[in-house]
């Protein structure tokens, strides 16, 4: 029973989904096919890897995050991808990786390790009719970078492969450490890579347990089995609309439309009616969990975890209560000062105009 529900909150892994299924064979950049085999079923069935995931979930583990960047469009022709490599290693001024482990610093040796990076294998086209390369940031909320690149240096090895070209750079001037790598979607023999959801969901996990063999604390988890209703913004929108709340430019469509909704009070819909089925879903999965290990330390982490489940709201829902605090602070508080509100106009003119500070009274002009 608490295995099953650990597959409802964490589902399988990629290799458990595809257990005995036949894989489609892969096309080599010469019209070869070649056979692909079939995932081997963990031995335990899967219950070590969600056990792990639940365990890190309801300690509150920090999230890994692996996220594609680059959309189709600009990963079709050359002159896009060299602008992607320019920015990761800021036109020289970040140390690049390639594939090999060589490093390469200055805009004269970024320029080289495009050039290898570009004509390895299957060559870059000039204009292409397909994506040609996937943009990744892999990145956690810790600050050592060094463990961090040394993590996703081994990740990169194992699951982009050694005969396919990337180049990787560690950026440290922000917040928050984070490693960019851009791979080429076609390997030295032809085999094309498009990571899919399912597959971006195991890297993650895969990459956490790179962190965690470097001490490094580290979880990869479905969004809304640790109580995360909504999808994240897309960058672009999220930047927007943070310059919009700083009080510089215009707001995003979506948001204007969410502020819009809030103001005519259509916060309720049926995106609302989706995520109060999945919220009762998870907080009873996450109860017979705690019911399941009843006694023990996890089991009241558990407990506690599901307890704190934060209630689902939609995006218009969050705008409308913040239309309201902002209407309720812009009214202010009321004057409590004794006495005050029993005076007429004409006393409370006269004693404002008493304790008002005397102006001094300078030379005629």
């Amino acid at each position: 029973m608490a295995d099953d529900i650990s597959t409802l909150l964490f589902g399988s892994s990629l290799s458990e989904f595809q257990v005995g299924k036949k894989q489609p064979a892969r096309r080599t950049r010469f019209g070869k096919l070649v056979p692909r085999p079939a995932p081997k079923a963990p031995k335990d069935g899967g219950k070590a890897r969600r056990a792990k995931l639940l365990r890190n979930t309801v300690r509150r583990s920090p999230e890994v995050m692996i996220k594609i960047t680059n959309k189709a469009n600009s990963a079709k022709s050359m002159a896009s991808i060299k602008n992607s490599v320019d920015y990761i290693s800021r036109n020289g001024k970040v140390k690049l990786i390639d594939a090999q482990g060589m490093e390469y610093e200055g805009r004269s040796e970024v320029d080289m390790a495009f050039y290898e990076f570009a004509y390895a294998g299957e060559p870059l086209e000039i204009e292409a009719r397909y994506r040609q390369t996937y943009n990744m940031v892999l990145s956690i909320k810790q600050h050592e970078p060094e463990k961090l690149l040394d993590a996703v240096t081994e990740f990169a090895k194992e699951n982009l492969g050694e005969e396919r070209e990337y180049l990787m750079a560690l950026h440290t001037d922000t917040d928050n450490p984070h490693v960019h790598i851009i791979f080429k979607v076609a390997d030295l023999h032809g085999e094309r890579l498009h990571p899919r959801k399912r597959e971006l969901q195991e890297w993650r996990e895969r990459f956490a347990d790179k962190l965690l063999d470097r001490g490094i604390e580290a979880n990869a988890t479905p969004r809304f089995a640790r109580g995360q209703w909504l999808k994240s913004e897309k960058t672009a929108v999220k930047w927007i609309d943070d310059k919009t709340r700083e009080g510089k430019g215009m707001p995003s469509k979506s948001l204007s439309q969410q502020m819009d909704d809030a103001r005519e009070g259509k916060v309720d819909g049926p995106w609302k009616d989706k995520l109060t089925k999945r919220y009762h879903m998870v907080k009873d999965a996450y109860a017979q969990l705690a019911k399941e290990h009843e006694g023990t330390e996890l089991g009241d982490d558990i407990a506690k975890f599901a307890k704190d489940l934060p209630i689902p709201k939609t995006r218009t829902e969050m705008v409308h209560d913040a239309i309201e605090r902002f209407e309720k602070a812009r009214q202010g508080p009321a004057l409590e000062q004794p006495g005050f509100d029993n005076l007429d106009h004409d006393e409370r003119d006269e004693n404002r105009d008493n304790d008002a500070p005397k102006r001094p009274k300078g030379p005629r002009r």
